[in-house]
């Protein structure tokens, strides 16, 4: 016959027979199968991620705006201490922030702060008043428009609700919808 040697059956890299090979993709096929995960496994585990991410940033904006509130409310106390130390000293309000070298200063959200003089022609025009159409302060109105820089002579007014203020001249600063609870028009 030949003088080549016939390959012993079940030799070390090759199967026995073609069944057999057709069995050891198969197994190799599980295998994987065994270690991997499925599509439909792998689109839950986005969706947890992703409702989970959700909640995450919400609680990380509310977070950012209470931070934002207090350093509106820190720098208005601030601002106030100058405001009453100039008129110690200078025995009047000043005119603006300039006066007391902090002009130009920036709120939380990157706009001005407001200062109105009220004992002055020019700041009565702009004196803000609260639900009675009561003046929110009677010697100086300052405060910071708020996160969606719009605002109103009304503090009641919505656009005004989210405005940082220093009010009852001086014995409350924080939100103008804190000051009256019951202050929005809807």
């Amino acid at each position: 016959m030949s003088d080549i040697p016939p390959v012993p059956r079940g030799a070390p890299g090759l199967p026995a027979t073609p069944c057999a090979r057709e069995d050891a993709a198969a197994r190799r096929r599980a295998r994987l199968r065994e270690l991997g995960y499925t599509m439909l496994e792998v689109m839950v585990a986005v969706g947890i991620v992703a409702v989970i991410a959700t909640f995450a940033v919400r609680a990380y904006d509310r977070y950012l705006d209470r931070t934002k509130a207090a350093t509106a409310v820190s720098d208005i106390l601030e601002l106030s201490n100058r405001i009453k130390s100039f008129e110690l000293n200078n025995r009047r309000l000043p005119e603006s922030l300039d006066e007391i070298g902090r002009g130009g200063v920036a709120d939380p959200w990157g706009r001005p702060y407001q200062y109105f003089n009220l004992e002055v022609e020019k700041g009565n025009g702009q004196a803000r008043q609260r639900k009675n159409l009561k003046p929110l302060n009677t010697d100086y109105d300052l405060y910071s428009i708020g996160p969606d820089g719009q605002t109103a002579v009304r503090i009641s007014d919505d656009t005004a609700l989210d405005d940082v203020v220093r009010g009852l001249n001086g014995r409350f600063t924080g939100f103008a919808r804190d000051l009256d609870p019951t202050a929005s028009n809807k």
